[in-house]
């Protein structure tokens, strides 16, 4: 089963007009989110001013999470939501979506038939988390944004530090095991190629 661990000092961070972003994952590989030719990208990003656009993403589904800070979504025509540290918000990339507020945010981009979930958990120091992973997701996605924890797959097991992300293609039914080191926030990102 591929297994990647990804250390934070790997990441490349780029500004866009709000603040910064760094993609986390992009798939495939050889894709380019400029040219518009991938068919999920896992990123993070700054809002740094207090309104902004986003940029218009057709042929494309969008999942935002908040890590840090509070914002508003407004979906012109469709729905705001506010959102608070781990709130999700779904929406579709033609969308004319601006934002209120200063956060940083998790991002899910999914192309048109690729279905995908985020979501945000903390975990004490020596707690347990134990998730199975089933045969129907073809992708785990996991971002430690802060602490530090052992992650057990199978015969391998990792250290896993604060920034650092794990991405594991599953083949088949596996049991994850996260063991926190200090207390610690993960968001998970799963997903299935339709």
């Amino acid at each position: 089963m591929p297994f990647t661990h990804i250390p934070a000092q790997d990441f490349n961070t780029t500004t866009w007009s709000g603040g910064t972003t760094t993609e986390l994952f992009i798939y495939p590989g050889t894709a380019n989110y400029q040219n518009r030719d991938f068919d999920f990208r896992i990123s993070t990003a700054s809002v740094e001013v207090e309104q902004s656009d986003f940029t218009a993403l057709p042929g494309y589904s969008r999942k935002l999470m908040v890590l840090e800070g509070v914002v508003t979504l407004n979906h012109e025509g469709h729905h705001s939501k506010k959102l608070y540290k781990f709130d999700v918000d779904e929406f579709e990339g033609a969308w004319k979506t601006t934002s209120k507020g200063r956060c940083i945010d998790f991002n899910l981009m999914t192309k048109t038939g690729i279905s995908g979930s985020i979501s945000g958990q903390a975990l004490n120091e020596g707690n347990t988390l134990e998730k199975e992973l089933d045969n129907k997701d073809q992708w785990f996605f996991l971002y430690l944004l802060t602490g530090k924890l052992q992650l057990s797959l199978n015969a391998n097991t990792e250290i896993v530090n604060k920034g650092d992300c794990v991405m594991i293609e599953n083949e088949s039914d596996v049991r994850l095991v996260l063991s926190a080191q200090s207390n610690c926030e993960l968001v998970f990102a799963e997903g299935e190629i339709s």
